[in-house]
């Protein structure tokens, strides 16, 4: 798009940008003097929170898996799994424990990503996590199996990659 409203074929400059205030990373594209962000998918999934539409576990997990540059400091991940993990349902804990079987290390990351943010968003509320066992003894488990470092980077306890 950027090369059809610039006129240019040049290579398109991409820049990590870091959000002050929420900590997040979004990327700059600049091409022909202009400039865009990334990250619509994040404020679409932020939109679509605030007028109460309810996405489906797939539906926001395949939108954060997409992002061309996997990256879990981006703001698009990092909003899509606080919004699953925020729902607090045995529903989300199943979809996100069964991405475990996955073979795709990506969507395995999201999945223990997510699980470790439904325990974080209880113990946020100060109320006990009921999440708190089952987390523990699912990412024993996973641990011994996982050959992933970026999916064992995600799991509390892990042992240190090979």
């Amino acid at each position: 798009m950027l090369r059809e409203l610039t006129g240019t074929s040049d290579a398109v400059e991409r820049v990590r940008i870091r959000d002050k205030e929420w900590s997040t990373d979004y990327h700059e594209l600049r091409l022909g003097g202009m400039t865009v962000r990334d990250g619509h998918t994040g404020i679409l999934t932020v939109l679509e929170k605030h007028f109460g539409l309810h996405l489906g576990f797939d539906e926001l997990a395949a939108r954060a898996c997409a992002l061309e540059y996997p990256d879990y400091e981006h703001a698009v991940w990092s909003e899509i799994v606080h919004t699953i993990a925020r729902r607090q349902d045995d529903e989300t804990w199943e979809a996100a424990a069964a991405l475990r079987a996955i073979p795709i290390p990506l969507h395995r990351r999201f999945g223990a990503e997510v699980l470790v943010c439904l325990h974080i968003e209880a113990d946020l509320t100060n109320v006990p996590s009921p999440f708190e066992q089952r987390m523990l003894e699912l990412f024993l488990d996973w641990a011994k199996q996982e050959q992933h470092s970026d999916v064992l980077a995600e799991i509390p306890g892990r042992p240190e990659p090979p």
